[in-house]
């Protein structure tokens, strides 16, 4: 029965594994191909207003995000338990939640992108114009993101992860023009925040696959207003997402606020440089960790422990071993990497390769809080899992 079972969750490990990296490669991929269009074809500034604007970008994607990893985990459990019609409910309170949310960051995007750039920026100027465009689009196509966002981590639990990759690849192949924004038209960074956008919206072409399965558990049902109240099942196991991404809205704003106001643009364009590389960590090793969510729920739910412990103790050594190619990488060729986002050698690039090389030291425990956060979301200890949070 052991052996059945560590063949079965092969199985499952292998069909999941591959979608899971080329998944994460694809979520993290536009904003990486953003900051290198931006730097090269506009300039340090406006790739500094990308970085400014990721407050915002957090909050657009926050609701999608944390009720798709929370709903998803929650819906694995109760598929886990044959559970099909609280799945479905579960599924379409957050699917609606997710589109009102959307839809009030779209209606407050014109009015509020002005003063929430000035705010960002601390002041007027060029580079407060850059980000106030960038985050203006971002807001008004929060509803396809959010939607975007939620349906792809409900995609991995419905045992179609080929399906939310594809989406996502999709999604950022499309997002290639904003290089012919960029290049051929006078949208200037509003068309890289534009491109990001288009590809979520077109690539929601892949979702029709998904609808027409017969295989499905999930299915949009009309609920009573008193049902959404369901959608604490999502919230409750998305806490530690929740947290994770306020946190990551506070520093971003914090450490933004605090290199604008000591270092200025070009420190701002350093640590540009040394998130988008945490980025690329987070590409190559965040897909292999995100297998857990999706597999250690429906586990759980079957009180599969040993299958747990065994999905566990490969998701790290397949990680471990990506990282420490990616670290030696980093190493030899930092010089060339700052190249790529604009450096343009000199003084500003000499601080880019210095501060690169020391933040690279991060990438180990950064993978282990990650791994520590997943494991826990996916069987129910949240409370652990917002405290490593």
């Amino acid at each position: 029965m052991e052996e059945r079972n560590n063949r079965l969750l092969n199985a499952k490990l292998n069909k999941y594994i591959v979608p899971g990296i080329m998944m994460s490669l694809a979520l993290q991929l536009g904003n990486i191909v953003d900051t290198i269009f931006v730097s090269n074809l506009i300039g340090v500034e406006a790739m500094s207003a990308v970085t400014l604007s990721l407050p915002v970008e957090t909050l657009v994607q926050l609701t999608g995000y944390c009720l798709g990893i929370g709903g998803s985990i929650a819906v694995g459990n109760m598929l886990g338990k044959r559970d099909k019609e609280g799945a479905s409910k579960l599924f379409s309170a957050t699917f609606i939640v997710t589109l009102v949310v959307g839809i009030i960051f779209s209606i407050c995007a014109l009015p509020a992108a002005e003063p929430v750039a000035r705010l960002l920026v601390s002041g007027d100027g060029v580079l407060t114009g850059y980000t106030r465009d960038y985050i203006r689009v971002s807001m008004l196509g929060a509803p396809v993101i959010g939607i975007g966002l939620m349906m792809v981590n409900y995609l991995g639990v419905e045992n179609h992860p080929e399906l939310a990759s594809a989406y996502l690849i999709a999604a950022n192949v499309i997002n290639l023009v904003d290089y012919i924004f960029l290049r051929y038209t006078p949208l200037g960074i509003t068309g890289a925040s534009l491109s990001t956008v288009l590809g979520f919206l077109f690539a929601m072409g892949i979702f029709v696959l998904y609808i027409r399965s017969d295989k499905r558990n999930l299915h949009l049902i009309l609920l009573k207003p008193g049902e959404l109240g369901i959608t604490k099942e999502a919230i409750i196991t998305g806490v530690p997402m929740l947290i994770f991404m306020a946190a990551n809205f506070v520093k971003a704003l914090g450490l933004n606020t605090i290199i604008m106001d000591q270092l200025g643009e070009e420190g701002m364009a350093v640590f540009t440089v040394c998130d988008n590389v945490l980025l690329i960590v987070e590409m190559l090793t965040g897909g292999i960790i995100g297998v857990i969510p999706n597999v250690a729920g429906i586990l759980f739910g079957e009180k599969d422990y040993v299958g747990i412990r065994v999905l566990c103790k490969k998701m790290l050594k397949y990680s471990y071993i990506l990282l420490a190619v990616i670290f030696v990488l980093i190493m030899l060729f930092t010089e060339e990497i700052t190249v790529m986002f604009g450096s343009g050698g000199g003084e500003l690039g000499s601080h880019m390769v210095q501060a690169l090389r020391i933040f690279a030291l991060c990438v180990a425990p950064y993978l282990w809080n990650k791994f520590i956060i997943s494991y826990y979301e996916s069987i129910e200890e949240t409370v652990i899992a917002s405290f490593a949070t």
